[in-house]
């Protein structure tokens, strides 16, 4: 186990969020600082501010990487609360520069604040509003594609409790390059689903289901990551790091780091400058 230097120890910047794409971390911050850090080599690097700043809206954000040009892309976006617009602006890490790209007119609401890269694009789970303004329990996933910089949807798979008010998809991962999601709640058992062909709604396949009483949950668990074998991480009430081997149906916990609670992130050990 290594152990890694605070990269916001030397910034007074406060951290929001967190996600990550390849070998590089981005933290999004209170006063809407971007930093991004590669944990492999410690750089470090802050986004400045883009000149277009965004009016008070929901905004939710995501780093991808465009294989056609070699660039890493940073999305910052913003849905109107009074309409349907989705404005977004793309960092490039080679340019050094913010770009306001075309706003989208899409009918979602509450969409998660960090998306996940996954087959060229980012991926945040959304709902969509009731013509009336409010809430209807219908989750989909918006996608927005790196290369074309264009937002897409996605239908999330049809889950035998989706009825259930107490469960719902809670988060996008990553399998080996397939996407998949993850539903359940609070005391409720959690179903993963994986995304065979991308792009294909009908490849939406349950592959796991993880036991709440098995593994002795307060507040929740959630899938971290899947190694090469048969093994999933899940993390329990953002207190314990256990390790699931599928086939055998046993776990083991990781030795605690601190006494506190956690945040995780996955990333990619590379040399890969936060400058591109």
């Amino acid at each position: 186990m290594i152990s890694l230097k605070d990269p916001l120890e030397k910034e007074s910047v406060g951290e929001k969020a967190l996600g990550s794409c390849y070998g590089l971390v981005f933290f999004v911050c209170y006063n809407d600082v971007i930093l991004l850090w590669n944990p492999t080599t410690q750089k470090t690097r802050l986004i400045p501010d883009p000149i277009t700043p965004f009016s008070n809206a929901t905004r939710f954000y995501g780093l991808g990487y465009d294989h056609s040009i070699d660039d890493y892309k940073m999305v910052r976006a913003s849905r109107s609360i009074s309409s349907d617009a989705i404005i977004s602006q793309v960092f490039s890490l080679k340019t050094g520069s913010w770009r306001t790209i075309q706003t989208a007119h899409m009918n979602i609401n509450d969409p998660d604040e960090i998306g996940l890269f996954s087959n060229g694009a980012i991926h945040w789970i959304v709902r969509h509003r009731a013509h009336n303004g409010g809430l209807i329990k219908s989750e989909t996933i918006l996608s927005f594609n790196v290369k074309d910089e264009r937002f897409l949807e996605i239908r999330l798979p049809n889950s035998d409790e989706s009825e259930n008010e107490e469960s719902g998809f809670w988060s996008v991962g990553d399998l080996k390059g397939c996407l998949y999601v993850v539903y359940g709640g609070d005391g409720v058992d959690m179903d993963v689903w994986v995304m065979k062909e991308y792009g294909v709604e009908r490849s939406w396949n349950k592959v796991i289901k993880l036991d709440w009483v098995r593994f002795s949950c307060d507040y929740g668990m959630m899938p971290v990551c899947f190694t090469h074998g048969d093994e999933v991480v899940i993390d329990l009430d953002s207190w314990d790091l256990v390790r699931f081997n599928v086939k055998e149906n046993t776990y083991k916990r990781f030795k605690k780091c601190s006494t506190d609670w956690h945040f995780w992130v996955v990333y990619t050990e590379t040399l890969v400058s936060p400058y591109g």
